[in-house]
């Protein structure tokens, strides 16, 4: 009496059969209802994305890109300071925070994130 044989195969096309015991979809791929599905990594947390990027689900993977304010490959993302390339006026204050900037008026001026003015110091009169 012969044994017979069973060969079990990897199914390479997303949509494709994988009803029987043996078919096994390929990876980045899952049998639902009988049928190859793309897994999504970002959804399922599979992902190896930096905490700092987005992750993009592609048919059988996923790409990282790092979100605005950082730099990288979508894997390592670093910040990048901004304060560096002198976004705010001479009047202001450049801090670099997380992923951003903020600009502050220097000590003797007053204003907001745009625009500073002089503070008249005679103005204010003897305190």
């Amino acid at each position: 009496v012969r044994q017979s044989q069973v060969r079990c195969f990897s199914i390479g096309q997303l949509g494709a059969d994988c009803s029987t015991a043996c078919a096994r979809c390929i990876n980045g791929s899952s049998c639902v209802n009988n049928r190859c599905e793309d897994d999504n990594e970002c959804l399922l947390g599979t992902h190896r994305c930096h905490a700092n990027a987005l992750c993009l689900n592609v048919p059988l993977s996923f790409s990282c890109t790092c979100l605005p304010g950082f730099t990288g490959d979508g894997f390592s993302c670093q910040d990048i300071d901004e304060c560096a390339a002198v976004p705010c006026s001479t009047l202001h204050t450049c801090t670099n925070t997380v992923g951003s900037f903020t600009c502050q008026c220097r000590t003797g001026y007053t204003g907001n994130e745009l625009t500073c003015t002089d503070i008249n110091e005679c103005d204010r009169g003897s305190e």
